[in-house]
């Protein structure tokens, strides 16, 4: 598997599982971790868009697009609300809406064949 691949893969498990989030920030407790969730998302696929688009099907980067589109809503929301803590952030609607679609979204990543690179 492609390792930029795998990285986002990984990724999306991490927004998908609200309590390995929790582990995470307890293991960075000075991190702000709901910011770095939502930054992380530019780095692996908005700043290497056409590598996305090779080694991600047409559907699977739609996807990518999808959960770009709720983690920019859960952090428009984080910033009027002034939402820094994860436990906050993790009981926002916007961010039930990451983590539900990341775990559709894993699993149909992890059931498909990646495209040729």
């Amino acid at each position: 598997m492609n390792d930029h691949r795998k990285r986002l893969i990984d990724y999306v498990e991490l927004l998908a599982d609200a309590k390995a989030q929790l582990k995470l920030q307890r293991e960075l407790p000075s991190a702000n971790l709901p910011v770095e969730l939502v930054t992380a998302m530019d780095y692996l696929f908005s700043q290497k868009e056409r590598q996305c688009r090779r080694i991600f099907s047409e559907a699977e980067f739609v996807g990518l697009l999808e959960l770009q589109r709720r983690l920019d809503l859960s952090a428009e929301q984080m910033a009027s609300h002034g939402h820094r803590n994860l436990t906050e952030v993790l009981t926002s609607t916007e961010w039930k809406s990451v983590i539900w679609f990341a775990r559709v979204f894993a699993d149909k990543l992890n059931n498909t064949v990646p495209a040729e690179v």
